[in-house]
C-alpha cells in the first residue's frame, strides 16, 4: 500500500523490474549483472542511466578485476592496460583528485602504497632488495597511443637485508629526453640519504656525475652557480664546530673516501685558536700511493707560504714571517725551493714597473731603469766567483782563480 518493495535476508531475483527508488540500508550485491540501474536514488526509471547522488551507508565493495569510472562510460587504454581505477575529465574541476582531513591537529591527509611479494591478497612475504613500491608516472597522447611517459617518481626497497620495521627505501626521479619515449634516471636519494645526479650509486651527501668534459665545453658534469643581474654567485662552507674545517678536495674515479686517492685538495683551517683562518693548497705527486701533502698557505694576516710541511711541523715558521707577504720555506722539501722562471721571463718590480729582472740563457740582467729613474743598490758583500771571504766586513771580492784576464774593468761609453 505504501508503494514500497521490502526484501528480506533470503533475497529475490528480478528481470526487467522498474523501480523508482531503492533505500538499502545494508547492501545491495549484484553478481554477474550485465544490465543497469537507473536512476538509483534518482528521478525514476525514465531517467538516463545516471545517479545524481549515491548515498552509501556502509561499504562500497568491488571484486578484484572490475573497475570504476569517474566521468566517462568506459575504462581508457593507458600505456597498454585498462587501469581498473579512472577519474576522467575535460576540465580542471572534473580531473582534480582531491584528498582532504578536517582534524584539530598538525596531521595531513595521507596518501599511501603497499608493496608485498605475496601473491594472495591480505596475505604477507616480505620485500626484497630493489622491489618497486610506488610509481608515480606522468604518460601523454603522443599521437599514436597514450604509452609514452614523460616523467616519473618511483619508490623502491633499497636494502639488501629488508627486516620487520627495518627496511631502508630510495626515492628515484625519471626525465624523458626529447629524443626518448620513456624516462630514465635523472637523480636519486637513496636509503643512505645522500643524493645522486647522474649516478644511481652516490658516494657523498651530493654526487654529481656526467658524461661530458667541461674543458671541450660540456658542462653536464658542472654544477652552475649563475646570480641574478647585480648579484653575487656564491658557494658556502660551514662547520659546525670551531675546530673543524672545510674544502674543495679532487679524486680519482674509484676513490671513495681514500685518502691516497686525492688528486690534490683546497680547504681552509683555524688557527691561534680557532679566531683565525688560513687557506691550504695541497696536491699530490704519488695518486694511489701517498695522500696529498701541503704545498702553499695564505694565512690570516696575508702572508703567502710555499713548500709548508704538510702535517703543519713548520708552523712555528709563521712568526718568522711577520710583515713578509712572500714566503719560501724549502725545509720541508728537501732544499728544493727554488723559483723558477723560463729563460727571457721579465720579473718586474715596481708599483710603475720601474724595474726589471731577467735571464735570457746567457746574461742575468738586473735593470733598475727600465722604465724610470733609479740606482742599483747592493747592501752587504759582493761575491764574483767566490762564496765567502772571513777578511772583509763589506765590500767586493772577486775570485781570478787561474786566469790572466782582467780582475776588474771599466769602460765609458765616451
Amino acid at each position: 500500500s505504501d508503494s514500497d518493495v521490502d526484501l528480506g535476508t533470503t533475497g529475490v531475483r528480478w528481470k526487467d523490474a522498474y523501480i523508482d527508488s531503492i533505500t538499502c540500508t545494508d547492501q545491495i550485491t549484484a553478481t554477474g549483472f550485465t544490465g543497469t540501474l537507473d536512476g538509483i536514488l534518482g528521478s525514476g526509471a525514465a531517467a538516463a542511466a545516471t545517479v545524481t547522488t549515491l548515498a552509501a551507508g556502509g561499504d562500497v565493495t568491488i571484486a578484484n578485476g572490475y573497475g570504476l569510472v569517474v566521468g566517462h562510460t568506459a575504462q581508457v587504454t593507458v600505456t597498454g592496460v585498462a587501469p581498473e581505477f579512472q577519474m576522467l575529465g575535460t576540465g580542471f574541476a572534473d580531473s582534480f583528485l582531491c584528498v582532504g582531513r578536517w582534524s584539530d591537529d598538525a596531521t595531513p591527509p595521507f596518501i599511501g602504497a603497499v608493496k608485498s611479494r605475496h601473491a594472495t591478497i591480505g596475505s604477507l612475504e616480505i620485500v626484497e632488495d630493489g622491489d618497486g613500491v610506488l610509481d608515480i608516472v606522468g604518460y601523454i597522447d603522443d599521437g599514436a597511443d597514450l604509452a609514452s611517459d614523460v616523467a616519473r617518481i618511483r619508490f623502491i626497497v633499497d636494502d639488501a637485508t629488508p627486516a620487520e620495521n627495518q627496511t631502508g627505501g630510495a626515492i628515484i626521479f625519471n626525465t624523458a629526453t626529447v629524443t626518448g619515449s620513456t624516462g630514465t634516471e635523472a637523480m636519486r636519494i637513496d636509503s643512505s640519504q645522500k643524493v645522486g645526479i647522474g649516478n644511481a650509486d652516490p658516494e657523498s651527501i651530493l654526487h654529481v656525475q656526467g658524461s661530458n668534459n667541461p674543458r671541450g665545453g660540456g658542462w653536464d658534469g658542472g654544477i652552475e652557480l649563475e646570480a641574478s643581474s647585480g648579484q653575487y654567485s656564491s658557494m658556502f662552507f660551514s662547520n659546525q664546530g670551531a675546530a673543524q674545517y672545510g674544502g674543495i678536495v679532487w679524486v680519482t674515479d674509484t676513490s671513495g673516501d681514500v685518502a691516497a686517492n686525492r688528486l690534490g685538495d683546497i680547504y681552509m683551517v683555524p688557527s691561534n685558536s680557532d679566531t683565525d683562518g688560513d687557506m691550504i693548497f695541497r696536491t699530490n705527486t704519488a695518486v694511489g700511493t701517498s695522500a696529498s701533502s701541503e704545498k702553499m698557505r695564505i694565512t690570516h694576516d696575508g702572508n703567502v707560504i710555499f713548500g709548508v710541511n704538510g702535517t703543519g711541523a713548520d708552523v712555528t715558521s709563521y712568526s718568522t714571517t711577520s710583515g713578509k707577504k712572500l714566503f719560501w720555506d724549502a725545509s720541508a722539501h728537501s732544499g728544493n725551493g727554488e723559483l723558477v722562471v723560463t729563460d727571457g721571463t721579465r720579473i718586474t718590480l715596481g708599483t710603475g714597473s720601474d724595474a726589471q729582472m731577467y735571464y735570457d740563457g746567457d746574461d742575468l740582467t738586473i735593470n733598475p731603469r727600465s722604465v724610470g729613474s733609479g740606482n742599483l743598490h747592493l747592501y752587504g758583500n759582493v761575491f764574483v766567483n767566490e762564496t765567502t771571504n772571513a777578511n772583509m766586513t763589506l765590500g767586493l771580492t772577486i775570485n781570478q782563480g787561474g786566469n790572466d784576464d782582467e780582475i776588474l774593468a771599466l769602460k765609458s761609453s765616451d
